[in-house]
C-alpha cells in the first residue's frame, strides 16, 4: 500500500479509530470489535504492552 493509496481510504472512510488496551489482549479485542462493526482503517497506540 502505498501513500496516495492511504490517503484516498482516509478520505473515503472519513473515519480512523485510535485502538488503546491496558492489555495485549483487551487491544485485540478493542480491534476486532471495531473491524467487526466497520471500522476498518485503526491506530494501534505503541503505549499498549506488545504492540508491534
Amino acid at each position: 500500500m502505498n501513500k496516495l493509496h492511504t490517503l484516498q481510504m482516509i478520505h473515503q472512510e472519513k473515519l480512523i479509530a485510535v485502538i488503546r488496551g491496558d492489555t495485549q489482549e483487551e487491544a485485540e479485542m478493542i480491534t476486532e470489535g471495531s473491524y467487526s462493526g466497520g471500522i476498518t482503517i485503526m491506530e494501534l497506540t505503541y503505549t499498549v504492552p506488545g504492540a508491534t
